[in-house]
């Protein structure tokens, strides 16, 4: 947290520049950076669990391990039961749209960015974007 800001960010990226952009990162000196209020929902949670699991997310979307997208989908379909939702879907994340709040609360756990303007996003095994 800075100020009433979150920023997560991801430095030596080196050649994972084109994955860390198409992630929505903005480069701001020698860090890549994204920037949301710090008073979003679920902004603590997802600042913890973005330290742990940026890397391999960032992997993945470099193509250079492998998403595991059945198995991420299969959490979001458990978890978010009785909860409005479609699965969009990609070849690189779990593109879901829905119930956002409500989502965001079944997958708290899991976010590596907060709830805002009816987005997240969480990580496991694969990303899982809810999308507007």
């Amino acid at each position: 947290m800075h100020g009433d800001e979150l920023r997560l960010g991801l430095a030596d990226v080196g050649e994972l520049e084109a994955a860390v952009a198409g992630l929505g990162f903005e480069r701001v000196g020698a860090l890549w950076l994204r920037t949301f209020p710090g008073d979003a929902p679920y902004a603590a949670q997802a600042a913890m669990r973005f330290e742990i699991v940026a890397e391999q997310m960032v992997n993945q979307a470099a193509g250079l391990e492998r998403a595991r997208l059945d198995s991420a989908l299969a959490l979001v379909t458990q978890r978010a039961r009785g909860i409005a939702w479609t699965h969009i879907g990609t070849t690189t994340a779990v593109e879901i749209s829905g119930d956002a709040p409500a989502l965001a609360a079944a997958l708290a756990d899991l976010l590596v960015e907060p709830l805002v303007s009816g987005r997240f996003r969480a990580f496991d095994q694969a990303r899982i974007e809810c999308v507007a």
